[in-house]
């Protein structure tokens, strides 16, 4: 079952056309990982305006927009406080379908200042 969440967009991207503009460049990088990804874990894709971090592994896909001089540690460190939110969150975020009386499926969840679930 694919999942998505979302918070409001808020500024920069609090208007129609650039709320448009960063959800393209996310599908862009999106469709980038899954056609040329040679198994890299970490893709940062750099525009004028914001770069764009994809962090991938089995269980997840977190895609978040970032000011474009943000250096590498700091978006990584970003990246890991908002990926442990989200591990933290994930009952209230995603319906999580049980397996049996105390295994769950396993998830993948993506965030681009959103996150998805992938089941």
């Amino acid at each position: 079952m694919n999942q998505f969440v979302a918070p409001a967009f808020s500024a920069p991207y609090n208007n129609p056309r650039s709320a448009r503009r960063l959800l393209r460049q996310y599908q862009e990088v999106h469709e980038w990982v899954h056609k040329h990804n040679r198994g890299q874990r970490v893709i940062l894709m750099g525009g004028s305006k914001e770069v764009i971090l994809a962090w991938l592994d089995r269980s997840l896909q977190l895609y978040v927009a970032l000011a474009p001089l943000t250096p590498r540690a700091a978006a990584l460190a970003a990246c890991n406080r908002l990926l442990r939110w989200v591990k933290k969150e994930e009952p209230s975020l995603f319906i999580t379908p049980q397996i049996g009386s105390r295994a769950r499926a396993s998830v993948k969840v993506g965030i681009m200042m959103a996150a998805f679930k992938l089941g």
